[in-house]
């Protein structure tokens, strides 16, 4: 994997990797025996001769967050996650109050291709989510708390909701009141005339469109993209898979993600043009990865795909998708115009401390506005511009470092058990 220079903003490079799950499954020899260990699920809901149900959700950080029970016992927050083909619980020590029970042991490669992970099947699980129910439900629970949500993204997050559990519905994602709505098929009513019709290829689950790209200038490349409701970034590009998708002159080298056990190296900079037509998008933040080094021993993994179409895009439409006839259904909401931000400042921070408020600076990037001032990695964050973080979420801290360039950012930090003030103004990175 290459070996990144400089880390940028956890927060907006989050890339929830579950696909590399399926990679290591097959690279492990172990996906033949998951599918048959996969039990047919019973759905049934509160509501007697149901049609459609609505399942409530938060937009944070970019993330579908969705409220899950398990087993008629826990409350726990999931991710809703397209780009996922399974449920996945990432806090094993809740597994013993569940009483879950583990029927298979796997062994799983990191996304550094290196270290070996664990995760374990359980059967027979009840998810619950909204008036939607999944009896016998099978799961898979990592041995440890490899994607570390709260780390990143200040949300403390279990787990992930896979398409197993939406797939056989027809998806109505409305970004703007926060709602998902599920449709048995043979009972959809709804009115798509204000929305644009777009082929989809459904593959394990997870949905594929076709997309073009201006990068920088040149003439339109044809990609085809994952919708993933799992990632919290705009656009994700394999640049190894293709090489007219070069990387832009303003791109900066650094980290574009984090997968099971390990972070994603690549760069980050802006392309000119996304078309989803006829929807045109204009100045893309964009992460690209050097796709080689991790699917190079089983190309057939990425199904000939070009990268990734992330939250937020999707975010700036109300989707419906229709896995059954595989298509899907786009209409721009009140965030369709909204410009593509990116941090301004050069610090990443991570999250800790009761209520995931501590803020501890991880990375600062060489040469930026931050690192010219002088912040320093483990600086804990205790003001900004006179406001303590401890009433900020990690969200909120990253929006006032996308600020217009020019503005000035006051910093209280905590160093080595000494109070320090550091000034800087925000400036474009890329």
């Amino acid at each position: 994997m290459l070996s990144g220079v400089f880390k940028i903003a956890w927060l907006f490079l989050l890339m929830i990797a579950s696909y590399h799950l399926d990679a290591q499954l097959i690279q492990t020899g172990e996906r033949s025996h998951y599918e048959t260990d996969l039990q047919q699920r019973d759905f049934y809901t509160d509501w007697k001769g149901w049609t459609s149900v609505v399942l409530p959700f938060k937009y944070v950080n970019n993330l579908i967050v969705v409220d899950v029970n398990l087993n008629r016992l826990l409350g726990l927050k999931f991710i809703f996650d397209t780009g996922a083909e399974h449920t996945i619980l990432t806090k094993r020590e809740y597994s013993e109050w569940l009483g879950l029970n583990f029927t298979r042991k796997y062994t799983i490669m990191g996304a550094d291709l290196k270290t070996e992970l664990i995760a374990y099947l359980a059967q027979k699980v009840t998810v619950k989510v909204g008036p939607m129910i999944a009896l016998n439900e099978s799961i898979l629970v990592l041995e440890e708390d490899y994607f570390k949500y709260a780390e990143l993204t200040g949300l403390d997050i279990h787990g992930i909701l896979g398409a197993d559990f939406f797939r056989k519905y027809i998806v109505q994602i409305d970004f703007d009141n926060e709602r998902i709505t599920l449709h048995k098929p043979e009972h959809f009513k709804y009115s798509l005339k204000k929305y644009e019709e777009l082929e989809i290829e459904v593959r394990r689950n997870k949905p594929y469109l076709s997309a073009k790209l201006n990068i920088a200038g040149d003439t339109l490349r044809k990609v085809k993209l994952l919708m993933d409701t799992g990632a919290a970034l705009p656009l994700l590009l394999y640049t190894d898979i293709d090489t007219a998708l070069t990387i832009p002159p303003n791109a900066i080298p650094g980290n574009v993600g984090r997968g099971l056990g390990g972070y994603l190296d690549g760069y980050k900079g802006r392309i000119n043009s996304l078309e989803v037509s006829p929807f045109l998008m204009k100045d893309v933040v964009t992460s690209f990865q050097l796709a080689d080094s991790i699917y190079v021993n089983n190309p057939a993994i990425l199904n000939d795909r070009n990268g990734i179409l992330g939250n937020e895009v999707l975010s700036r439409f109300n989707i419906v998708i229709d896995y059954w006839h595989q298509k899907v259904y786009l209409r721009p909401n009140k965030s369709y115009k909204t410009a593509f931000k990116f941090d301004k400042s050069g610090i990443s921070i991570s999250a800790s401390g009761k209520n995931l408020t501590q803020y501890t600076v991880q990375y600062i990037t060489p040469n930026s506005p931050a690192a010219k001032a002088g912040v320093e990695k483990g600086d804990i964050l205790i003001k900004i511009n006179g406001t303590s973080t401890k009433l900020m979420s990690m969200n909120s801290i990253y929006e006032k470092f996308k600020k217009r360039s020019g503005k000035q950012i006051k910093l209280m930090v905590l160093r080595n058990g000494t109070e320090k003030y550091i000034t800087f103004q925000l400036r474009d990175l890329i």
